[in-house]
């Protein structure tokens, strides 16, 4: 029971404020004029907590029915999302985010680009992903981390693609290097040696003829292609484009659009396939660089995200 004091002017004051503070169930339980007018005690009926419920475990079998629905409500694959569950629910006796956060930590892989590299990035992706502001903020990863890093790009063709990246370079003092072709790229792979960075056009990956030649530019850089993915994707696209760069040797995701995209399925979908998560790339602002992504911060940002109902 809650007990509370009311004064005012008159009585009907009082009353009204008593109503509005404890609800139309609260008991008058005493009155008594002052000289600025009436104060009045009134009680009212308060749920007590349910300290044992709030004390005890989630069983396994909720802990893993929460988590397949809010996996369901991002679009994750049911394959994924029951196998991510289930691996929930072998750790029950902890909450939800620390179950999740070890689901995804035996389910996926999480491995952090390294400074400084021991070869070069290729960042290749769909139209629009963000490789190019990606590209940028591995600029002030390395910097930052004390490391000096060559920036290219192949995206020479499209109007404007040299000059965004360099737009972007200009406020930390770096310039990027045009490579037309995969024999100029090789060139200045031989130059800049493993701290080199490229960023590249956009790509089709259901167009052999363009994944080709994205495969020749690899080859010619010796160098590790990093897929660059949007948030927001479909899960079924965004696994196939994993699981057609891989045969490029693709191995990590970098994930963009983190601050914009409801639903995750779609990198989750991608990292079903084997990818390792790289880190994140989010926001228009490039000067900080990009984000770290572990489970833990991967099951705090699905648990937040989680678009209400049912998906579908």
């Amino acid at each position: 029971m809650q007990l509370r004091v009311f004064e005012a002017a008159d009585t009907g004051q009082a009353m009204a404020r008593m109503r509005e503070a404890l609800g139309p169930d609260a008991v008058l339980v005493a009155s008594v004029p002052t000289s600025r007018g009436v104060r009045l005690t009134a009680a009212a009926e308060v749920a007590e907590t349910d300290l044992a419920a709030l004390l005890t475990p989630p069983d396994a079998e909720s802990a893993g029915g929460a988590i397949a629905a809010v996996l369901a409500r991002h679009g994750t694959p049911a394959e994924l999302a029951a196998e991510l569950a289930a691996a929930a629910a072998q750790h029950a006796g902890a909450d939800t985010a620390t179950l999740l956060t070890q689901a995804l930590a035996s389910r996926l892989r999480f491995e952090p680009i390294a400074w400084p590299l021991v070869r070069p990035l290729v960042l290749v992706g769909p139209h629009g992903a963000g490789k190019t502001a990606a590209t940028a903020r591995l600029a002030v990863d390395a910097l930052l981390q004390g490391h000096e890093l060559a920036v290219a790009t192949t995206d020479t063709a499209r109007a404007g693609g040299t000059g965004r990246l360099q737009a972007l370079l200009e406020p930390v003092g770096r310039s990027v290097v045009p490579a037309a072709d995969a024999a100029a790229l090789a060139r200045l792979a031989e130059r800049a040696g493993p701290g080199l960075v490229v960023d590249t056009a956009g790509l089709d990956a259901f167009r052999l003829d363009e994944v080709a030649r994205l495969a020749d530019l690899v080859r010619a850089a010796g160098a590790e292609p990093v897929l660059v993915l949007p948030a927001g994707l479909d899960a079924g696209d965004s696994a196939d484009i994993a699981a057609n760069l891989s045969a490029l040797g693709v191995r990590r995701l970098l994930a963009t659009r983190l601050d914009a995209a409801r639903r995750l399925g779609g990198l989750l979908a991608a990292a079903g396939t084997g990818l390792a998560f790289a880190g994140a790339s989010i926001g228009p602002a490039v000067g900080r660089g990009t984000t770290a992504l572990a489970a833990s911060g991967l099951a705090r940002l699905l648990l937040r995200r989680a678009p209400p109902g049912v998906a579908g």
